[in-house]
């Protein structure tokens, strides 16, 4: 009986330390800024016999499920490292959520939330006006006249 249960565990146990799929979706990285259209990539890595393609990975077009607005329409492309999402909207919100669903039928079925921050400052700048403001002139400087060197005062201490 003690036999049959430690060659339970032992099988049990190699079944458990099975390695994992290995598909993994990195970091977002936002190229794009306010009131241009949407450029960002995610990083990702698969094992040696996962495939992924541009038709199994999907971008969610609503609000995302954290308040935030969603990206809106948007197309995907896969190259050899990254998924590279690109909406032809211009960017209107400075946090905007996506989700990405990738179910592939030789990848495993993920889906993950992203937060997406798109630089507000070429937005400041075009508020602020493209040519420089004027800076104000200095008053014209006056020429130091010559004044008499001051005399040492006395000492009155004995």
């Amino acid at each position: 009986m003690a036999r049959t249960l430690l060659s339970l565990v032992a099988i049990g146990g190699s079944l458990v330390a099975a390695p994992a799929t290995a598909l993994e979706l990195g970091d977002v990285s936002v190229q794009s800024s306010l009131g241009q259209p949407l450029r960002a990539s995610i990083a990702y890595a698969l094992a040696p016999n996962e495939i992924l393609n541009s038709s199994c990975v999907t971008i969610s077009a609503g609000q995302s499920t954290v308040g935030v607005p969603g990206i809106g329409q948007a197309t995907v492309n896969i190259t050899e490292s990254a998924i590279l999402i690109s909406s032809p909207a211009t960017v209107r919100e400075a946090l905007i959520g996506a989700r990405v669903t990738i179910n592939c039928p030789y990848a495993p079925n993920l889906s993950r939330e992203y937060m997406l921050f798109v630089d507000p400052s070429p937005v400041a700048k075009a508020q602020s006006g493209s040519a420089p403001a004027a800076q104000p002139q200095a008053a014209p400087q006056a020429t130091p006249q010559a004044t008499p060197a001051a005399q040492p005062i006395p000492s009155t201490q004995p």
